[in-house]
Protein backbone atom coordinates (compact mmCIF):
# COMPACT_ATOMS: atom_id res chain seq x y z
CA UNK A 1 0.00 0.00 0.00
CA UNK A 2 1.21 3.37 -0.98
CA UNK A 3 1.93 6.32 1.49
CA UNK A 4 -0.97 8.74 1.17
CA UNK A 5 0.59 13.00 0.80
CA UNK A 6 -1.73 15.57 1.16
CA UNK A 7 -0.56 18.84 -0.50
CA UNK A 8 -2.64 20.65 2.80
CA UNK A 9 0.81 22.62 3.52
CA UNK A 10 1.58 24.17 0.79
CA UNK A 11 -1.70 25.22 0.14
CA UNK A 12 -1.57 27.14 3.73
CA UNK A 13 1.84 28.98 2.73
CA UNK A 14 0.62 29.93 -1.00
CA UNK A 15 -2.48 31.09 1.10
CA UNK A 16 -0.33 32.90 3.53
CA UNK A 17 2.41 34.00 0.96
CA UNK A 18 -0.68 36.21 -1.27
CA UNK A 19 -2.67 37.10 1.65
CA UNK A 20 0.73 38.77 3.70
CA UNK A 21 1.85 40.35 0.24
CA UNK A 22 -1.44 41.94 -0.27
CA UNK A 23 -1.61 43.15 3.50
CA UNK A 24 2.08 44.38 2.83
CA UNK A 25 0.90 46.93 0.29
CA UNK A 26 -2.46 47.89 1.34
CA UNK A 27 -0.70 49.02 4.66
CA UNK A 28 2.05 50.47 2.18
CA UNK A 29 -0.76 52.47 0.41
CA UNK A 30 -1.75 54.17 3.63
CA UNK A 31 1.27 55.08 4.74
CA UNK A 32 2.38 59.40 4.44
CA UNK A 33 4.96 58.12 2.34
CA UNK A 34 2.65 56.21 -0.74
CA UNK A 35 -0.88 57.85 0.18
CA UNK A 36 -0.61 60.71 -1.79
CA UNK A 37 1.30 59.52 -4.70
CA UNK A 38 -1.17 57.27 -4.91
CA UNK A 39 -4.21 59.32 -4.90
CA UNK A 40 -2.62 61.23 -7.68
CA UNK A 41 -2.08 58.31 -9.39
CA UNK A 42 -5.67 56.83 -8.97
CA UNK A 43 -7.13 60.88 -9.73
CA UNK A 44 -4.90 61.38 -13.08
CA UNK A 45 -6.10 57.92 -14.46
CA UNK A 46 -9.59 58.30 -13.62
CA UNK A 47 -9.52 61.51 -15.13
CA UNK A 48 -7.52 60.09 -18.12
CA UNK A 49 -10.73 57.50 -18.71
CA UNK A 50 -13.01 60.99 -18.29
CA UNK A 51 -14.41 59.41 -15.07
CA UNK A 52 -13.83 62.24 -13.39
CA UNK A 53 -13.49 66.04 -14.60
CA UNK A 54 -10.08 67.45 -13.51
CA UNK A 55 -11.85 70.74 -12.41
CA UNK A 56 -13.36 69.00 -9.42
CA UNK A 57 -10.10 68.36 -7.82
CA UNK A 58 -9.16 65.73 -5.63
CA UNK A 59 -12.25 66.29 -3.58
CA UNK A 60 -14.76 63.10 -3.59
CA UNK A 61 -13.85 60.62 -6.18
CA UNK A 62 -10.09 60.08 -6.19
CA UNK A 63 -10.12 59.76 -3.13
CA UNK A 64 -13.11 57.88 -2.45
CA UNK A 65 -12.17 55.21 -5.18
CA UNK A 66 -8.00 55.02 -3.68
CA UNK A 67 -9.42 54.62 -0.24
CA UNK A 68 -12.30 51.60 -1.48
CA UNK A 69 -9.35 49.93 -3.33
CA UNK A 70 -7.77 49.95 -0.55
CA UNK A 71 -10.00 48.44 1.76
CA UNK A 72 -11.22 45.65 -0.22
CA UNK A 73 -7.55 44.94 -1.22
CA UNK A 74 -6.88 44.51 2.76
CA UNK A 75 -10.31 42.71 3.55
CA UNK A 76 -9.38 40.25 0.85
CA UNK A 77 -6.32 39.56 2.39
CA UNK A 78 -7.41 39.07 5.82
CA UNK A 79 -9.93 37.04 4.69
CA UNK A 80 -7.75 34.55 3.09
CA UNK A 81 -5.08 34.63 5.75
CA UNK A 82 -8.09 33.95 7.94
CA UNK A 83 -9.09 30.50 5.75
CA UNK A 84 -11.95 32.24 4.04
CA UNK A 85 -10.70 31.57 1.00
CA UNK A 86 -13.69 31.94 -1.59
CA UNK A 87 -14.59 35.25 0.14
CA UNK A 88 -10.89 36.51 0.34
CA UNK A 89 -10.64 35.74 -3.43
CA UNK A 90 -13.37 37.07 -4.31
CA UNK A 91 -12.70 40.61 -2.36
CA UNK A 92 -8.72 40.55 -4.24
CA UNK A 93 -10.59 39.59 -7.62
CA UNK A 94 -12.65 42.56 -7.14
CA UNK A 95 -9.67 44.66 -6.75
CA UNK A 96 -7.61 43.38 -9.06
CA UNK A 97 -10.05 43.94 -12.33
CA UNK A 98 -10.04 48.27 -11.36
CA UNK A 99 -6.50 47.85 -10.72
CA UNK A 100 -5.61 46.18 -14.03
CA UNK A 101 -7.91 48.90 -16.12
CA UNK A 102 -6.36 51.57 -14.15
CA UNK A 103 -2.72 50.69 -14.44
CA UNK A 104 -2.84 49.84 -18.10
CA UNK A 105 -1.22 52.77 -20.17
Amino acid sequence: MAPSYTNSGALLFGRVLVAVYFIIDGCYKTSDQAWPGYRDFIFARFNEMGLQDEHIGYGAFGDMIAASLIGIELMGAVLLLMGFRSYGAGCLVTYLIPMSFVSQQ
